[in-house]
């Protein structure tokens, strides 16, 4: 169904972004990322399960915070600085 002697749209999917080219936006900003297989016992597995569900997270998420975590304890990884949400400039005296 539809209107009449209206051919429908069909939506593109957008074209991913080259590795050279970062991509930002004024709401947000992406980051490149890879995929890979996990293979994991079923016991770390739940428990995991259980520590994501705990903090809101989905497993991925929850894989992603522990290895950022863990890159940053050990130095291998620059801790990042947290964005003002309140629209203020950290860098400016109160």
């Amino acid at each position: 169904m539809g209107i009449p002697g209206v051919t429908p749209r069909i939506p593109r999917s957008p074209k991913p972004p080259s590795p050279q080219t970062p991509i930002s936006s004024h709401r947000m900003e992406k980051v490149a990322q890879k995929s890979f297989v996990l293979r994991i016992d079923a016991a770390t597995m739940n428990e995991l399960e259980r520590w994501a569900e705990d903090e809101f997270r989905s497993v991925n998420g929850q894989l992603q915070w522990i290895i950022a975590d863990a890159l940053r304890r050990s130095g291998r990884l620059k801790k990042t600085k947290k964005k003002q949400t309140d629209g203020t400039d950290p860098t400016l005296p109160l």
